[in-house]
């Protein structure tokens, strides 16, 4: 099993930062490569075992099922369902962390998942930089809003 982990400090408060990462559909606010997301079925997005569809920026079709949403621990973990990316039993969480002396936000991220070997470089770059990187980025720049 891979494991991509990300890190980054965001200059703004958790609490700034959770309001937006919190709402499981609101993916494409903070996440440049997700173009558009519903949650099937009409359920609260707050609700574990809820799926979201998010149709990204190169028309992929992604659905995933969030299976923790704490917000005591600032922290959200999912399961992808399907996608045509080359992964397998992925998974993922973030989280975010107080850096009290300055307030602003430390924020981490892993997913794991298998790939086949010839994959695995092209893979782990994508969900490094576009997708993580790609989400830090975003959020930096919504907090300087």
């Amino acid at each position: 099993m891979i494991r991509v982990f990300r890190s980054t400090v965001i200059p703004a408060s958790v609490e700034r930062v959770w309001s937006i990462v919190r709402d499981f559909n609101a993916l494409p606010i903070w996440l440049p490569a997700a173009a558009r997301s519903e949650i099937e079925g009409g359920m609260d997005p707050a609700t574990i075992g809820c799926i979201r569809r998010v149709v990204a920026d190169d028309n992929t079709i992604v659905r995933q099922r969030l299976t923790e949403l704490s917000d005591a621990e600032h922290r959200c973990s999912y399961a992808l369902l399907s996608a045509s990316y080359p992964m397998r039993n992925y998974t993922a969480t973030f989280q975010l962390h107080p850096v009290t002396d300055v307030g602003h936000c430390y924020m981490t991220w892993f997913g794991d998942f298998n790939v086949d070997p010839d994959k695995e470089a092209d893979t782990v770059r994508f969900v490094g930089e576009k997708v993580f990187g790609g989400a830090f980025a975003k959020l930096v720049s919504l907090v300087a809003q």
